[in-house]
């Protein structure tokens, strides 16, 4: 209760639950924690979560970061650093509503059996029906810098 940011996080993953019913484990479970990671950073207006929490335990975070889909590596708090960086590079570069609104959408696509393959292909898809021209272009190039395909 000292910490704002694991109250938040583990909230939404009630919402991810009943959204999108992500799993809690696996490339899935990754992407579950990167969403919950992502909203909870939108709230605190901060890429750091568990600042004041435990330090020793994986919890800490920082979605300020360039992880790379190739540098997944099975750890599901490691590997969501993929997906709630470069959800947080969008924020920067497209600005927080937009991109609230995306990953918002990009969320209801997902499932139980998603994986980052669905993530990138379900993303792709939701930018190109929510974004303009110049915002499509820059999520394009955020995701081929992390590494997922741009088409």
């Amino acid at each position: 209760s000292h910490d704002s940011s694991i109250v938040y996080h583990e909230s939404f993953h009630v919402l991810i639950d009943q959204l999108s019913r992500l799993p809690f484990e696996k490339e899935g479970g990754s992407i579950n924690e990167a969403f919950a990671d992502f909203f909870t950073c939108l709230m605190t207006n901060s890429p750091r979560l568990a600042e004041s929490s435990y330090l020793k335990a994986p919890f800490k975070r920082n979605l300020e970061n360039i992880v790379r889909l190739n540098e997944k590596n099975g750890g599901l708090y490691h590997d969501s650093l993929i997906v709630s960086g470069l959800l947080w590079a969008t924020k920067e570069k497209i600005g927080v509503e937009k991109t609230k609104k995306l990953a918002f959408e990009i969320l209801l696509q997902l499932n139980p059996h998603s994986d980052f393959n669905s993530f990138n292909s379900k993303s792709l898809e939701v930018a190109k029906d929510f974004l303009n021209s110049q915002d499509l272009l820059a999520f394009k190039t955020i995701l081929k810098n992390r590494g997922f395909k741009d088409e």
